[in-house]
């Protein structure tokens, strides 16, 4: 299983609060569309923002582990 970094998970959560009180807030409590989309639009954006965070971060980690690995296959014989 892999690992969800820390910013990621808050990313995730704010961004994904923002959508939904936006919803609420623009949908329901005072009906004006446009701003709804847009607001329910950035809330999106920050949880796709934090998405590629995750994923950069993941393969930070992989070819740190692939360096790792080669150097120990190298420099064996030292």
């Amino acid at each position: 299983m892999k690992q969800i970094s820390k910013w990621s998970l808050l990313g995730y959560v704010i961004g994904g609060l923002f959508a939904i009180f936006s919803a609420l807030r623009y949908f329901i409590v005072w009906p004006d569309t446009d701003k709804a989309l847009v607001y329910v639009t950035i809330g999106m954006l920050i949880c796709a923002v934090s998405w590629l965070y995750n994923k950069t971060k993941s393969l930070d980690n992989s070819i740190e582990a692939v360096e790792i690995y080669l150097d120990d296959k190298f420099n064996k014989n030292d």
